[in-house]
């Protein structure tokens, strides 16, 4: 984080407070993107309104099926396939990626929602990679969780 918890708490919090309250009170999600590691503010940033947080970065150590089970339907996390995995792995370990994130949030009512489409990771534009192949467990998977 680029603030301490405490500084953000008292410069921040309040203004995110604000623009949470303004945001659902004209029916809009919030949604906030934050790289890095701020789980130091998750709970503030729930009592703030956040309803989605993005992009949930592997690389700084959030594990979306620890923080599933920490934070339940009260936060939505967007992301979480290590772009690392992504940029180098083989196909297996990035099937293997977005099926052990994929899978657990699935089978549980927790609001968390992994969206493992990774677009050009690796290759030409547009192209789904690896982990999502149509025809593969994965993309049956990907097909029937944006159906719900």
């Amino acid at each position: 984080m680029l603030f301490s918890p405490r500084s953000w708490r008292q410069i921040i919090k309040p203004h995110m407070d604000r623009l949470g309250q303004f945001l659902h009170g004209h029916g809009i999600t919030f949604w906030m993107h934050c790289c890095g590691n701020a789980e130091a503010i998750f709970e503030d940033l729930i009592e703030c309104g956040l309803d989605v947080i993005q992009p949930l970065e592997a690389k700084s150590g959030l594990d979306v099926r620890k923080l599933r089970d920490k934070y339940g339907k009260r936060l939505t996390f967007f992301g979480n396939i290590d772009v690392r995995i992504m940029a180098d792995g083989t196909d297996e370990d990035i099937e293997e990626e977005i099926r052990s994130k994929l899978l657990p949030s699935k089978r549980t009512e927790a609001a968390t929602s992994t969206i493992p489409i990774t677009l050009s990771a690796r290759g030409q534009p547009g192209e789904v990679q690896a982990g999502a192949r149509p025809g593969s467990e994965v993309w049956d998977l990907l097909r029937a969780r944006c159906r719900e």
